[in-house]
């Protein structure tokens, strides 16, 4: 996983330097929460009767957008 922050200070400057360790042990711990239901959906993928899955009309919008705007830029 990558951070980005804006501007150099931000980024590299001494002030903002634990700040920054807290914020990378943060998210390390969220995305520890999740590996389990991430496994367990990979397994239910590799299913020979996983079709591919829908979008949700109404809760995927934005990651259906992102995904057309990925696939144009590759394009």
């Amino acid at each position: 996983m990558k951070m980005y922050y804006i501007g150099e200070e931000s980024a590299n400057g001494d002030e903002l330097k634990e700040l920054r360790k807290d914020n990378a042990r943060f998210w390390k711990d969220v995305m520890l929460e999740d590996i389990r239901a991430i496994e367990g959906m990979q397994e239910g993928r590799s299913s020979p009767v996983y079709s591919g899955g829908n979008f949700s009309p109404v809760m995927d919008q934005p990651t259906h957008q992102f995904h057309k705007w990925v696939a144009n830029s590759l394009l």
